[in-house]
């Protein structure tokens, strides 16, 4: 039996492509003399697009895709990406060796914590393109910017923090995990191979952040 989160894993950790889009709605119009007009909408939920591999045996999948036609697209699992060949996408170039604290400040809209790592004697808390999560079931960030080095630093993320002003536990690299509803989910059919069959699919899966 699979559960919730371990059906939509075997999705993520098999899958034979991969994009990740955390760009907000922007709004744009354009006058006669070709003047371009933008405003943002907000709206910067992470997206992932997963395209399934196909020819995986009904004996391997059957318990999967039957949590997963429970779960259709109403249900909320937790994904994460620390599995072998993800490794560029998910790993941390901070030089912190233990445990991370990160401090939220208080305002709207802030886009900056300031973050302190266990072990760090040298070197930066967290480079450009880490992923940083803030508290155990808080939400995922990445950090657009190298802070400056050293402890304590002054961490720059990709859009505004959702969590309220405090101190709480950071989560870098392979420890961050996501929770998200599939909203758009292909079919699958079954392919005679011999003494077993294989599992082909119809398309993509789109998975998109719950913020809720």
């Amino acid at each position: 039996m699979a559960t919730t989160n371990e059906a939509f894993q075997w999705i993520i950790d098999s899958a034979t492509a991969l994009s990740i889009d955390g760009r907000g709605v922007v709004a744009a119009t354009s006058t006669r003399e070709n003047v371009i007009r933008t405003v943002s909408r907000g709206g910067r939920v992470w997206k992932f697009t997963v395209s399934p591999s196909p020819g995986a045996t009904y004996v391997e999948a059957r318990p999967y895709l039957a949590r997963l036609d429970q779960m259709d697209r109403i249900t909320i699992a937790d994904i994460d990406f620390d599995h072998p060949g993800f490794e560029n996408i998910i790993g941390y170039l901070g030089s912190g060796t233990g445990g991370f604290t990160v401090v939220v400040p208080a305002g709207t809209s802030v886009t900056t914590c300031t973050v302190t790592a266990g072990g760090l004697t040298s070197g930066y808390v967290a480079r450009a393109g880490d992923w940083l999560q803030i508290g155990s079931t808080g939400s995922v960030y990445q950090v657009v910017t190298d802070p400056a080095a050293g402890n304590g630093a002054t961490v720059t993320l990709n859009r505004p923090i959702d969590e309220a002003a405090g101190s709480y536990t950071g989560y870098f690299g392979a420890n961050v995990t996501w929770s998200v509803l599939c909203v758009e989910r292909p079919t699958w059919t079954l392919v005679p191979a011999g003494a077993n069959m294989l599992v082909n699919w119809s398309g993509d899966f789109v998975f998109y952040e719950d913020r809720t």
